[in-house]
């Protein structure tokens, strides 16, 4: 969100080259009505390029590099709007996100299967080692 929505008359803009996790997005949304009472959605615009963070990428997130990452999924997210498979909020909007989906998870598709085959390996594990 960006600071300016405090000031009653600033324009926000959240633009083109930036990400959003719409979810986090939401609930910040809700905090500034909270302390603020209301959004006027005349200055806060949002541009339909705007890549959005994935579930994906936050479990991504942390599994390569595991220093410097605060596990929001902003690496991965940027690594897929460099590969130009990411997500935009237009498409988001329009509903023409399933071909995205398919591109970024095919292009993570290495991570992801590693992913899931540790936490299985680990929920075998921790199930032996709870018998």
């Amino acid at each position: 969100m960006p600071s300016g929505i405090f000031h009653p008359t600033a324009l926000n803009v959240v633009g083109a080259g930036t990400v959003m996790n719409p979810q986090k997005f939401l609930q910040e949304v809700t905090d500034v009505q909270r302390l603020n009472g209301t959004i006027d959605p005349s200055r806060l615009m949002i541009s339909p390029r705007v890549q959005v963070i994935l579930p994906t990428h936050v479990l991504l997130d942390g599994l390569k590099d595991k220093v410097g990452t605060t596990r929001q999924g902003i690496g991965p997210v940027y690594a897929d709007k460099a590969r130009r498979t990411g997500l935009q909020m237009g498409a988001l909007l329009k509903g023409g996100y399933s071909e995205a989906i398919a591109l970024m998870t095919e292009h993570n598709k290495d991570s992801l299967h590693r992913l899931f085959w540790w936490a299985t390996w680990n929920k075998s594990k921790i199930r032996e080692f709870a018998e």
